[in-house]
């Protein structure tokens, strides 16, 4: 026997049976021969001779190997379920209102912030109770014991430091046979931080009703596989719609400006599809008539099965809007009158100094061929006017190299710059016009793209005329939709690229070389400066502006440029400087 005990217990086995008293009891471990362990449950009896020597043990040994194990179980049952407790601050109770004995789960105590080693009393309970809530906790506790039927209460406690918290108390009844309540059953859950986000979280609600109705702004939710729309109270008073309605996609739509519905349509089709985030402006059309202008933003995010949904909120922008439409007339008109203000000052610039030297050449002409005609001709006659045709001619040409001198200034501003930043800021810009020219734009902009040195204000000058030229270009088209594409990305020799494609009519190819000459124009009321402008813009830089008809329908203009300038690079005397750019209301219409 002595080879099957566990070795752990080989030491208490055998001091047990040399020991000298007359009886032992105690379990130990043996371990069989295919290496499983079971537990012995040993008692034994000595036997002695008159002498009191030892003679021999009687006893008897148990299998308990099944109670051990059931032992082990309901233990570590009793740790799980002590853990639960702690961790979901929830604690159970036993109450048995004939004796009021009450028995607890540890986290009972802590609850209460009770000794544990104390026993609890109705007593004590109530003495936490908040005072405020005593009288409906006693109210609600007798009718249960006199109805014998379950409760459920939610009592303050105030605790000794004056720290309040908050419970949720769940009891069932147990009955004898004659009905009486003999024991409450319960489940006591602390849920004071869950009542304190309550609070702050109607706080915040409110702050936030009352931010959306003071800023106009309204948010909303689309989970677009159950087709279910949600709107905040300040929604439905922008919109103008009972809040007790469920709103719908053709409840919207009988507040959506008609010249704007099949585009409404066509991107809600694209959103549902594509699952990307939403930036846009639309009109509605209310039923007084009147017109209001909302500004969108709505995030696409999954739900917890992997749904889209988006998230997102609407602005009412109508008195902004009011307001841009009304500076963008002044500008417009102000603009128009410099232009004419411009080229008729330039035009009587030319007039006035280049007659004369024009009257000299023709006079100097015709005596040259009179001189010539006599017999015999004056050759030395008709060689001095030749000579003053020529200085004449020269005269003329210092008239024009002056005049382009009234746009040239010493110094530019160079600066380090990232080009994706100024796009950004040229497309918010310009993104009131956009929407009103119902232009989609996507922006693919390289997340690795280096800093560029140059003059941010004129190279934002010829994005925003790349800009708006593509815009225009799209304004007559009806049969697709107008999405105008800026895109960044790095190009060779160190250099870096921006790309402008739209999806309007288009050019020949053959006139690619001419679109950015002075004063060519394809459109009607163009001025054919814009271009050319931004290609001598481009060209200070020492970069290179092009363009391509795009791969579908429509045309890709696109610039390169060095992320440093050529240290020592000559400088043509006939370049045209950065700074003689004009205002950008000028630069539209090329294309």
């Amino acid at each position: 026997m002595r080879d099957r005990i566990h070795p752990e217990d080989l030491p208490l086995f055998l001091q047990m049976l040399g020991g000298a008293g007359k009886q032992f009891e105690f379990d130990c471990r043996v371990q069989l021969e295919d290496g499983t362990i079971k537990y012995l449950h040993v008692v034994a009896d000595a036997v002695r001779d008159h002498a009191g020597g030892l003679v021999e043990w009687i006893g008897a040994i148990r299998d308990v190997t099944e109670r051990h194990h059931a032992e082990g179980e309901r233990r570590r049952h009793e740790a799980i379920f002590s853990e639960a407790e702690r961790l979901s601050l929830t604690g159970s109770s036993c109450w048995r209102p004939p004796s009021d004995e009450l028995i607890w789960s540890k986290e009972m105590f802590r609850i209460f912030d009770f000794d544990p080693h104390i026993t609890p009393t109705v007593h004590m309970v109530r003495a936490r109770i908040h005072p405020e809530d005593v009288p409906h906790f006693n109210q609600t506790v007798e009718c249960a014991v006199r109805d014998g039927q379950d409760f459920a209460v939610e009592p303050r406690l105030l605790m000794t430091d004056g720290s309040i918290k908050y419970l949720q108390v769940l009891t069932h009844a147990f009955r004898d046979d004659q009905g009486n309540v003999i024991e409450f059953m319960g489940a006591v859950k602390d849920v004071t931080e869950q009542k304190q986000v309550e609070v702050e979280l109607r706080q915040s609600e409110a702050f936030l009703a009352e931010a959306q109705r003071l800023s106009s702004t309204g948010s909303f939710a689309w989970r677009v596989s159950k087709g279910e729309i949600i709107w905040s109270e300040q929604t439905y008073r922008i919109y103008k719609i009972d809040p007790t309605l469920p709103v719908t996609f053709d409840l919207v739509g009988t507040r959506i400006h008609p010249e704007e519905a099949s585009w409404f349509q066509e991107l809600l089709g694209r959103a549902s599809s594509e699952g990307r985030d939403l930036e846009f402006e639309h009109r509605l059309q209310m039923p007084d008539q009147s017109i209001r202008y909302l500004h969108v933003v709505a995030h696409a995010t999954r739900d917890f099965d992997g749904q889209l949904e988006y998230i997102g909120a609407v602005q009412d922008v109508t008195e902004r809007r009011r307001s841009e439409d009304a500076v963008s007339k002044l500008r417009s008109e102000l603009a128009h009158m410099g232009r004419v203000s411009t080229l008729g000052a330039l035009t009587a610039s030319i007039a006035h100094e280049v007659n004369q030297p024009l009257a000299g050449i023709i006079t100097n002409a015709s005596t040259s061929l009179l001189m010539l005609a006599d017999d015999p001709p004056d050759i030395d006659g008709a060689l001095d006017s030749a000579q003053r045709t020529i200085r004449d001619a020269n005269r003329a040409s210092e008239v024009i190299t002056r005049l382009r001198a009234l746009f040239k200034k010493t110094t530019t501003a160079s600066e380090s710059l990232d080009l994706n930043e100024a796009t950004r800021e040229v497309l918010a810009l310009s993104m009131s016009e956009l929407q009103r020219g119902q232009v989609i734009v996507r922006t693919e902009l390289a997340n690795d793209l280096l800093p560029v040195t140059g003059d941010r204000v004129q190279l934002q000058q010829v994005v925003l005329n790349l800009v708006l030229n593509a815009a225009e270009a799209m304004s007559a088209i009806e049969d697709r939709p107008r999405l105008l594409v800026v895109r960044t990305e790095r190009d060779e020799g160190d250099h870096v690229r921006l790309t402008v494609c739209d999806t309007g009519p288009g050019f020949d190819p053959q006139s690619a070389n001419r679109l950015f000459e002075t004063f060519y124009t394809t459109k009607r009321d163009g001025m054919g400066i814009g271009l050319s402008i931004s290609r001598s813009i481009i060209e200070r830089h020492q970069g290179r502006l092009w363009a391509a008809p795009s791969d579908g329908p429509g045309a890709t203009f696109a610039f390169s440029i060095p992320r440093l300038p050529v240290l020592g690079r000559a400088r043509k005397i006939d370049d045209p400087p950065i700074s003689a750019v004009p205002n950008v209301e000028g630069m539209r219409g090329t294309v």
